[in-house]
């Protein structure tokens, strides 16, 4: 058995695979060829992962690297190399100012004491070696993460066994973890502080007590983590009817008629009169239903449905916009982001509009 293994694909083979086409109609414009590769983890591949990484690192710009847990790496491997190398510079420049006879009774004298510098380098050695072991290897309790070695430079990695022991399909992992990559690429500047101390002060005002005490919800309830979300549902939404809503009207359509959002959605929102639209009574299964059940629950966060309501049809609509730009067509996006009747609960939740 592999205990590690990766491929090599982009965005436009991911979203072909998600929706079938590429892009997904009526959207225009193709995605964007961002490049990146798909590595499967098994056993103790987290340890080489997250190690093989750091060698890599040596043949990049160790400056452009993202990853902290990578960086701390590169740190303790930075002073095992210090602490070899500083003995060995002191001694040449000592060296070099001796007399003849002098450097002559050193190199006797070095050459009796070698193996005790060896013994010392491989102390060092085996210290860093044992630092690095115990250090927690990146996504050590995820099923899947994106991993931003560089700007340039992206992994999606995901855990074959770990998903199916959690009976989550491999495929929804990797389109979920792929929204991510594309968000860190087309939405560089939301990044900074995605679950930071002013997107929890924003977000708080509106939890209930049970929300609050969870560090969940603030991880389910982040911008990256909603729409990586309701992409799933998307994807879904497609492949069973061959086309993307392009308004305000049929994202409402896309929500209801989803097997697992449909009931409780059509329950809030008949709550406080939201018109709906006539959808014929239709229902689409989901590829995977975790992540549209995530969303359920996340409507359960805030302390009345009125809040759930303004979740969804100012936030969740907004987010739809989003995923248009991500697909790769930013005018229709556009156009169809004109057509929400208001994304107040959106900028009061993430700010500005991205």
């Amino acid at each position: 058995m592999q205990i590690y293994k990766k491929y090599p694909t982009c965005s436009q083979i991911q979203l072909l695979k998600d929706f079938g086409d590429c892009p997904p109609k009526p959207l225009t414009t193709r995605a964007l060829k961002y490049s990146f590769d798909i590595i499967y983890l098994s056993g103790i591949g987290d340890k080489y992962y997250s190690l093989s990484r750091l060698f890599r690192v040596f043949k990049d710009d160790s400056s452009k690297i993202r990853d902290q847990n990578l960086k701390a790496m590169l740190e303790i491997v930075k002073n095992a190399k210090k602490g070899i190398k500083a003995p060995i510079q002191d001694f040449f420049s000592t060296f070099k100012n001796l007399k003849l006879v002098q450097k002559i009774g050193t190199l006797f004298l070095l050459f009796f004491i070698s193996p005790f510098f060896l013994l010392f380098i491989f102390f060092v050695l085996g210290k860093t070696a044992i630092h690095l072991y115990r250090m927690p290897v990146t996504g050590k309790d995820a099923l899947g993460f994106f991993s931003p070695i560089t700007q340039q430079k992206s992994e999606i990695v995901v855990k074959p066994k770990s998903i199916k022991k959690a009976q989550i399909s491999l495929d929804a992992v990797i389109s979920h973890e792929h929204i991510h990559l594309l968000q860190h690429r087309i939405f560089p500047n939301r990044q900074v502080d995605l679950l930071g101390y002013e997107f929890k002060e924003n977000i708080r005002k509106f939890l209930n007590q049970p929300a609050l005490k969870s560090e969940k919800t603030f991880y389910h309830l982040s911008l990256n983590e909603v729409e990586a979300r309701l992409h799933e549902v998307v994807l879904s939404y497609y492949r069973a009817y061959g086309n993307l809503p392009i308004d305000y009207q049929g994202f409402l359509v896309m929500i209801l008629s989803c097997d697992v959002l449909g009931e409780p959605v059509s329950r809030i929102l008949s709550k406080y009169d939201v018109a709906v639209p006539e959808y014929d009574g239709r229902k689409y299964s989901l590829r995977d239903v975790s992540p549209a059940e995530d969303i359920a629950i996340m409507l359960g966060y805030f302390p009345d449905f009125s809040y759930a309501k303004r979740f969804v049809c100012e936030a969740l609509s907004m987010m739809y916009g989003n995923l248009l730009v991500l697909y790769g067509d930013s005018d229709l996006a556009f156009k169809y982001l004109e057509t929400v009747e208001c994304s107040d609960f959106y900028t009061q939740l993430y700010g500005e509009k991205t």
